[in-house]
């Protein structure tokens, strides 16, 4: 049986036979116009493979650096509003979902290359 990674969207694992096939052998670039959520859906797939199956992943930005990659998919990851921790307004009650969050994330393997890599 085929090692099959589900992306976490059902209508695109769905359209692509159950998910990604064969990732060693798969190249997959992301384009579209600004602000229709390129970001978000690459990190939710990142998330999904290498955060939940822990599969190496690698994903090459052009267009924010490492830090912020990072930052949004840490608030993705624990659901919290970027624009909080941004502006430094995370309640007490958040703070522990945070930190398993970036602990979760610290153990996935992720990999980021920036413009600046």
């Amino acid at each position: 049986m085929k090692n099959i990674i589900p992306t976490g969207f059902k209508q695109l694992d769905k359209m692509i036979g159950g998910g990604i096939q064969n990732p060693l052998l798969h190249f997959t670039i992301v384009a579209g116009e600004p602000s229709i959520g390129k970001t978000s859906f690459i990190f939710g797939i990142l998330e999904q493979v290498s955060v939940i199956a822990n599969k190496p992943s690698a994903v090459f930005l052009m267009s924010m650096s490492k830090e912020e990659a990072v930052r949004r998919m840490l608030c993705m990851h624990s659901r919290i509003d970027i624009s909080k921790v941004n502006d430094g307004k995370i309640t007490h009650k958040e703070w522990p979902t945070l930190v398993g969050s970036a602990g979760k994330l610290s153990e996935a393997p992720i990999h980021i290359i920036d413009k600046n890599s």
